[in-house]
């Protein structure tokens, strides 16, 4: 059973992951740190070098996860997608998901309300109980 944390390595992501990490700790979890980078070639709208972006998620990944308690990372993953929270909850469908935790990096009510806001798309279709961890 596992624990997904979905990361836009905003600045709660480090509290995010250690909060996650209790949990897993706790309920006897693995915990997987995600994150999604838009791939150019799936959305056309968007320029850069997806290859370089994914390595640098990774490396990104890595350091997150140096700084959890040990014993409790099982994984990090990197994905490339068009839909970034759609690429989330392909991920969390998985059977052995338990819980997902996600940053909301919203700062403003209006943000918040906006249609097609990833943390809301995420929230609201979900298979398993979300932890939102708000902005810092």
């Amino acid at each position: 059973m596992s624990i997904v944390v979905a990361t836009d390595f905003s600045p709660a992501t480090a509290a995010m992951g250690a909060k996650a990490a209790r949990w897993a700790s706790r309920l006897g979890q693995e915990l997987v740190l995600l994150h999604v980078v838009h791939d150019p070639l799936l959305a056309p709208a968007l320029t850069g070098n997806v290859h370089a972006d994914v390595e640098e998620a990774q490396r990104r990944l890595r350091t997150l996860a140096t700084g959890l308690p040990p014993g409790t990372m099982s994984a990090v993953e990197v994905q490339a997608a068009d839909d970034v929270a759609e690429a989330i909850l392909a991920r969390v469908r998985r059977p052995e998901v338990r819980f997902l935790f996600l940053c909301s990096s919203s700062k403003s009510m209006l943000d918040r309300l906006r249609l097609g806001s990833i943390a809301a798309k995420v929230v609201r279709a979900a298979p398993v109980p979300v932890v939102c961890c708000p902005p810092s």
